[in-house]
């Protein structure tokens, strides 16, 4: 008699386990991959800018002006090379490029402001075009957000469905 009430329940409980990782794994996989997509899905245009500032820490100022979508075969009228090195070149505006770094990142719809910060200089904005990944001058300035987890998770929010405009500044 005992060996009748020894696998009692214990089909039932395998069951019961089978089904909760069943149901448990899909909605994981879910929220997970929801969660990199929304931390992923501005990264090719941050390296892009990135890319950008390695090649004027390392003084391939025609390397960083291709990035513009400019080259000698296909010159740019409104921003000629000349211009493009009084902005970043060695002697220039943009002086200690070797401590520049992206301080902030923000999706719009049609590319990503990335923030270039240097310590002794005005940040400079970056905006890189989503399809053709050229590199140029923010087309609006965006303001400062203030420090708050009210202003903070609103920029999220902004962040998260591409939304720009709260932001722009005068």
């Amino acid at each position: 008699m005992s060996s009748y009430l020894e696998d009692y329940g214990e089909r039932q409980a395998r069951h019961s386990r089978k089904l909760r990782w069943l149901i448990l794994t899909p909605i994981t996989v879910i929220v997970v991959g929801t969660l990199l997509y929304f931390q992923f899905r501005d990264y090719s245009e941050y390296r892009r800018a990135k890319q950008f500032l390695e090649l004027v820490q390392k003084k391939d100022y025609k390397g960083a002006y291709a990035l513009w979508g400019c080259t000698d075969q296909k010159p740019c009228t409104q921003y000629p090379f000349t211009e493009f090195m009084k902005d970043w070149g060695a002697d220039a505006g943009f002086r200690n490029p070797e401590q520049a770094r992206i301080s902030g990142t923000m999706g719009c719809q049609g590319g990503v402001i990335n923030t270039v910060h240097t310590a002794d200089q005005k940040d400079v904005q970056l905006w890189v075009d989503r399809r053709s990944g050229e590199i140029g001058f923010a087309p609006w300035k965006l303001k400062e957000i203030p420090e708050g987890f009210r202003p903070k998770l609103a920029a999220w929010m902004w962040n998260i469905t591409r939304n720009c405009d709260p932001l722009i500044g005068p």
